[in-house]
């Protein structure tokens, strides 16, 4: 089968990340991380606009009473509601920022950090990255250290799997988690990823299959629950960054991408936003709770 490759939007993103879609308001969010901008497509009119300008955005994530949360600088996260921007979590000391995050299905938040330059040695790391978990109380710990490039997030069907990219790595990871206390153990390696490619954006279909988007590679990429590659898809731009299913019936897999500021580089359609119809379907994104009243 034939899959066609639709460009939603182009806004030359320098680093296009965090596609997410908001079923109650049949939109998909996404970001241009580095120049901190903040877009939202409806699906219904087939348009979109720019509806932020902030330093930068790591990831956001969808509240459950339908506002956004945006990570970002310092691994602080705001609220973004009516058009205002108001703090939820202070930056964390000693922090970066944040990279790629997801909410899993008890409404918490993990949030992977970035490692912490050198000064003193270019090139060089004080410290690697970290992967951090917000409960919906806003406490906050760290549950995963010496992270390379802390990226895609997401959970088997039944819960008790979490996958996580750290990109340097080359690999996709996976933990067995507890979902009532947000625990990751037991790590293990589900995919490994051919150098010089490197793994990206992460999202799970509801068939249970995982999806890598492919920086350096072009491509996106379907597994099967045991790892096992099941396909490829090539988009005609090098750097794609990330991955979500959204559209009414959550059939479309949204793809963003990076390297819009060097289209001579990277190709004319490089920092757009992408559409296929892979054949399979999505699952309703889970709603962090960060904050919330549990009822």
């Amino acid at each position: 089968m034939k899959i066609e490759v639709e460009i939603i939007a182009d806004e030359a993103c320098h680093c296009g990340e965090g596609p997410i879609w908001h079923e109650d308001e049949q939109r998909l969010y996404w970001q241009d991380s580095t120049t901190g901008r903040l877009f939202r497509y409806d699906h219904a009119t087939q348009s979109h606009e720019q509806i932020l300008k902030t330093d930068y955005i790591g990831a956001t994530t969808i509240q459950a009473d339908g506002s956004l949360l945006v990570f970002g600088q310092g691994c602080a996260v705001w609220q973004f509601h009516n058009d205002q921007l108001t703090t939820l979590c202070e930056p964390i000391p000693g922090e970066s920022r944040f990279n790629d995050i997801a909410t899993d299905p008890a409404g918490r938040v993990f949030a992977g950090s970035m490692p912490i330059n050198d000064p003193d040695n270019p090139g060089k790391h004080k410290r690697l990255g970290r992967l951090h978990l917000f409960d919906t109380d806003l406490t906050c710990r760290v549950v995963e250290e010496n992270i390379g490039c802390a990226n895609g997030i997401g959970f088997s069907l039944d819960s008790k799997t979490m996958y996580y990219v750290d990109s340097l790595a080359h690999a996709i990871h996976a933990y067995d988690y507890d979902i009532h206390t947000g625990n990751i153990s037991a790590r293990r390696t589900f995919a490994d990823i051919d150098k010089p490619l490197l793994p990206d954006g992460l999202t799970v279909d509801a068939e249970g299959c995982v999806w890598l988007a492919l920086w350096e590679g072009g491509c996106v990429r379907q597994y099967f629950p045991d790892g096992e590659l099941m396909q490829t898809i090539a988009i005609p731009t090098p750097l794609t960054t990330s991955l979500m299913f959204g559209g009414p019936q959550l059939d479309e897999l949204y793809i963003t991408s990076a390297g819009g500021n060097k289209k001579d580089t990277h190709g004319q359609s490089a920092g757009s936003l992408f559409r296929i119809r892979p054949g399979v379907k999505g699952r309703p994104e889970n709603l962090s709770r960060l904050g919330l009243t549990q009822k």
